[in-house]
């Protein structure tokens, strides 16, 4: 197994991220992501029931928990996955394999998190079971901000503490890499209202979209949706900030550390932007690879000159 190939192929923007880490933790973090990506594929791709996704995630989770790739029995028919979802899966054991071989420290931290994430795939599997039902209605599935806020944190709050055990940061990192994290799931949530309608799915604190009436059908297209979007906008960069002032910290000669990490913190700004001014839902609020190619540059200067994220106006409000 080419590790370097498979990553590419299930994400080229990762696979960018990746080849600007240190080299003691790329292959540590590569086969992390490489888990929690086949682990999601089980959960959301291709046309298996429900019944059976919760069932191949269980094996999934049992085999890399265990470190015994012998536990996962491949998929007997991948052709209802696209190419790259396929070519993945066919490496199921190959990719525990290797996982394996890590140092302790570097399987502990990556354990931990994966338990984590899948427990949240498992989690919206559940909670949202009627999504696999053509007939049924989208259903408003988090309750409460609590609920969004566990939500948000075990799908991607956990990889910042995760960041920061695997590169050996001060643990006085870890809660604002957590934020951080949440922030940029907020970021994908909003951005991805109408396409998870779409999927008979909503992922905002149902308790809050009823204070404003937001309830039924295209719920986005009313009114009331600008102040609830302001409100958001303006928590998620709350957020945000916390993540810039994590980049900050960094050590400033840990120059590819600094930028892998900082790169999401621009992309998530610029996406907020876009869903500020669309204000319908954010399905145009992609971010296109030109965009992405400047925020590089302008990112990777930054680092080289020391900038402070954090001294960016660009977290004080939704506007």
């Amino acid at each position: 197994m080419n590790l370097d190939d498979l990553t590419r192929r299930v994400s080229r923007s990762f696979a960018l991220t990746l080849s600007a880490l240190p080299a003691k933790q790329r292959g540590a973090v590569a086969l992390t992501y490489l888990i929690a990506r086949f682990a999601d594929t089980l959960a959301d791709a291709g046309k298996l029931k429900l019944e059976e996704r919760l069932q191949f995630l269980a094996a999934w989770k049992d085999a890399f928990l265990q470190l015994k790739p012998e536990l996962w029995k491949p998929l007997a028919n991948v052709g209802s996955f696209s190419e790259s979802e396929a070519y993945l899966l066919l490496e199921g054991r190959n990719i525990l394999s290797e996982f394996s071989k890590l140092s302790l420290s570097q399987i502990d931290a990556g354990q931990e998190v994966l338990k984590t994430l899948v427990a949240g795939m498992e989690w919206d599997l559940k909670n949202f079971s009627s999504a696999f039902d053509q007939s049924a209605t989208p259903k408003f599935g988090v309750k409460d901000p609590q609920t969004f806020d566990w939500y948000c944190y075990s799908i991607a709050g956990c990889v910042g503490a995760y960041w920061v055990k695997i590169f050996k940061l001060p643990i006085s990192l870890e809660s604002l890499a957590v934020a951080y994290g949440k922030g940029l799931q907020r970021i994908n949530i909003i951005r991805d209202v109408k396409s998870d309608w779409n999927r008979k799915r909503v992922y905002l604190p149902d308790s809050e979209l009823q204070k404003l009436n937001l309830v039924g059908a295209e719920f986005w297209k009313k009114a009331e949706w600008k102040i609830f979007l302001k409100n958001y906008i303006a928590e998620t960069k709350k957020l945000l900030f916390y993540g810039a002032n994590f980049c900050d910290s960094i050590p400033y000669f840990s120059f590819k550390l600094r930028w892998a990490s900082a790169m999401p913190l621009k992309i998530g700004l610029a996406t907020l932007n876009k869903i500020a001014l669309i204000q319908d839902g954010g399905t145009e609020a992609k971010i296109s690879r030109r965009e992405v190619k400047k925020l590089a540059i302008s990112t990777l200067c930054s680092v080289i000159l020391g900038r402070k994220f954090s001294n960016e106006n660009l977290y004080q409000d939704g506007r």
